[in-house]
């Protein structure tokens, strides 16, 4: 009887859902999210903090709502906003920006 594990290439595993991106099912990096995901992320924090001071303190739900209106806003950034609010459950705006 062969085992399924050795018969696999040196290195290579399989990957469980939690090991997949939250977004995409890509690898995930870190923080559940890919490479892709993970810039777009960045972003969307960094940004945080400059749409704060330019909308006296707008909240991070309400941020990640307006970026939902925009048609600027791209598919990934999308993807992950849609995502963030979904899971947010009843924390507070503030805290939901930490995946």
């Amino acid at each position: 009887m062969s085992n399924v594990a050795s018969e696999r290439p040196e290195g290579s595993r399989e990957h469980t859902q939690s090991e997949r991106c939250l977004v995409c099912s890509e690898n995930a990096q870190r923080e559940g999210l890919c490479e892709f995901h993970n810039l777009a992320k960045s972003k969307l924090d960094e940004n945080y903090n400059v749409w704060r001071k330019a909308y006296a303190d707008i909240s991070y739900t309400d941020y990640l709502e307006f970026l939902m209106r925009l048609p600027e806003t791209g598919d990934a950034i999308l993807a992950l906003a849609r995502l963030i609010l979904e899971r947010k459950g009843g924390e507070a705006g503030d805290n939901i920006h930490r995946l």
